[in-house]
């Protein structure tokens, strides 16, 4: 001005933002804390493309370290049999939270009976799904011991010549082999 220079300074109090900044990196530590830690897969999608994960989940699929992941389509790079994919579609379609059982396959082609669930969240201030994927093959092994022993109980009473019969405490005959059948005609 006047052909002479001046300096002009304008300052912004950007305390609010870092304030908001702090609590964004306190709550990601706080969930990579949680996700490293946690006995399940933890996988975050935006619009089906992961974005955050934790190694659990990169176990269960079969790769080693989660970069492999990162930026890819979820529903492409987990193998899924058939059925399974389906009912996550369908789960995906209706935005349903509720837990769910399927079987994928890692990277061996071995197939892990999981139990999933989704849930939509806000993730770096952005909408997301939080997926969890826990591997239930001791769970589904158990079901079918139990399936064997059953059956086994069956055919073994079944096969008793003398009569057995259960019933509750009111009267009410609850089982009941083939002998007590045909001797009481009941």
């Amino acid at each position: 001005i006047d052909d002479k220079a001046y300096l002009a300074g304008i300052g912004l109090d950007i305390s609010e933002r870092k304030k908001a900044e702090k609590a964004l990196r306190e709550s990601e530590e706080r969930f990579k804390t949680l996700s490293s830690i946690a006995t399940e897969g933890l996988m975050i999608h935006e619009n089906g493309i992961i974005i955050d994960m934790n190694q659990v989940f990169a176990y269960l699929l079969g790769y080693l370290t989660t970069d492999e992941l990162i930026g890819k389509e979820a529903l492409e790079t987990i193998l899924f049999t058939p059925e399974s994919k389906l009912i996550v579609y369908d789960h995906f379609k209706n935005k349903s939270d509720a837990t769910f059982d399927i079987e994928i396959a890692n990277l061996n082609s071995k197939i892990i009976p999981c139990e999933t669930r989704g849930i939509e969240i806000a993730y770096k201030g952005r909408k997301a799904n939080l997926v969890y994927l826990r591997d239930i093959s001791d769970r589904k092994k158990a079901e079918i011991a139990l399936k064997e022993s059953e059956e086994r109980y069956r055919k073994l009473i079944e096969a008793f010549p003398d009569i057995i019969m259960v019933s509750d405490l009111k009267g009410n005959i609850i089982f009941a082999n083939e002998p007590f059948e045909r001797i009481t005609g009941v």
